[in-house]
């Protein structure tokens, strides 16, 4: 049997088989390769052969495996399945419309071979799609991780502060054993409605400390596809309507959190999880969650929905019965004339963009000047990506070997524990 791998990066996929292949590439093609990558398929009939046939490429590849799951799982279910395939040292999961840069395992194997770390998380950075177009940020400067301390983010999460630095297996790679304590400990690692989130938590309650870099090693691209956008926005697609289907049987779950059986209130979905995993025990350290500044969070949160002309009547109603059951006499979310009207300008401004750079694709690569690169798909994005890292990492090495001054960032890495 091959000796267990440094990384394993699954991928739970279901009916994106012309995504996933994308994902696949972007782990294999690392400039580090002690890994494995496992595609777990949880697609309906209709797509299972088309995910097959997609990732034909990658078979012969040893590093790759493709696993069916067992029955029609819900999204929870399937990444605890998928989870258990994994064989490698630190591991991670990268959905179906991700990819990872390609320096992106070189960089953080040396992250965490000088901490021992008990997790690693990072950004991601959003594409901007157009036909036959892809464009994305730059990745800037050095790949630095700074310490976070668990209590300092359960405590900004009891009062609706919903930051993003911290590992959600999506954004993260975590030892083999810290998830091993985390599934003995509660039973699962993602019980819950939102997976990402229900790790969290329960990585949050077992380890005091883990990495954070704020530099995106992840790209991502699908939007339309995304489940999480589509709740976000109370719009409606394919995989939202999934998922809600999926949701029966989950009441118990569903009781929890701040607006109980609520799904349009994305702070609300959050700290759901937290909520549920607060009443499983999770410690004397998840406080209760505060009333006034979790609406204060919703409040601000559906402002900037607003601004981008996607809040919906069913987020504010939701809102509103909260604020009668738990706020008597707090002041309602009263909608903004200006907000109001440069949503619809948002919203207008945005699909003038999206047909200008659809007919401006044969000159885009003109305008991928300093910060962006791109290219007609996510493969070539990817090398050129990686190409424009090693250009400027030479042209740091060159500065420093002229003045003498610059220090690698190597030495910014925290010390070994």
């Amino acid at each position: 049997m091959r000796t267990a791998p440094f990384f394993t990066v699954v991928i739970p996929t279901r009916n994106r088989p012309e995504l996933v292949p994308d994902a696949v590439r972007s782990v294999l093609q690392q400039t580090f390769g002690d890994v494995e990558v496992v595609v777990s398929d949880n697609s309906d009939a209709a797509n299972a052969d088309r995910t097959v046939a997609a990732l034909a490429f990658a078979r012969d590849d040893a590093r790759f495996r493709l696993v069916r799951a067992p029955d029609d799982l819900s999204m929870t279910a399937h990444w605890e399945w998928a989870l258990g395939q994994a064989r490698g040292r630190y591991r991670g999961v990268l959905t179906d419309r991700m990819a990872l840069r390609l320096f992106a395992l070189e960089e953080l194997r040396d992250i965490l071979l000088a901490d021992e770390a008990a997790a690693v998380c990072y950004r991601a950075a959003p594409t901007i799609e157009s036909v036959g177009w892809l464009r994305a940020k730059l990745a800037p400067g050095p790949v630095v991780a700074t310490d976070r301390a668990t209590a300092d983010q359960i405590a900004a999460f009891s009062r609706g502060d919903l930051r993003k630095d911290n590992p959600r297996m999506l954004n993260s790679f975590v030892r083999h054993d810290v998830l091993d304590r985390i599934a003995a400990r509660y039973g699962s690692l993602f019980d819950g409605i939102s997976p990402d989130y229900g790790f969290m938590f329960r990585f949050l309650s077992v380890e005091m400390r883990y990495l954070a870099v704020e530099v995106p090693l992840i790209v991502t691209q699908g939007e339309a596809r995304s489940n999480g956008r589509a709740f976000k926005t109370g719009n409606v697609n394919a995989e939202k309507t999934d998922f809600l289907q999926k949701l029966s049987g989950q009441d118990a779950i569903l009781a929890h959190g701040p607006i109980p059986h609520d799904v349009d209130v994305l702070p609300n979905v959050i700290l759901r999880e937290y909520d549920y995993v607060r009443s499983l025990g999770a410690s004397a350290d998840f406080p209760a969650i505060d009333a006034r500044a979790f609406f204060r969070s919703c409040v601000g949160f559906a402002r900037d929905l607003e601004r981008e002309g996607t809040l919906s009547q069913a987020y504010i109603d939701a809102l509103d019965r909260y604020r009668r059951d738990k706020l008597p006499g707090q002041r309602a979310f009263a909608r903004s004339r200006i907000n109001v009207a440069a949503g619809a300008r948002r919203r207008l401004a945005k699909r003038f963009k999206a047909g200008l750079r659809a007919r401006l694709g044969a000159v885009v690569p003109a305008l991928n000047a300093g910060r962006y690169t791109g290219a007609r798909n996510m493969s070539e994005l990817l090398a050129a990506d990686l190409e424009a890292r090693r250009c400027g990492t030479a042209s740091a090495r060159r500065s420093a070997g002229s003045d003498g001054g610059l220090s690698g960032a190597a030495d910014s890495r925290p010390a070994p524990s």
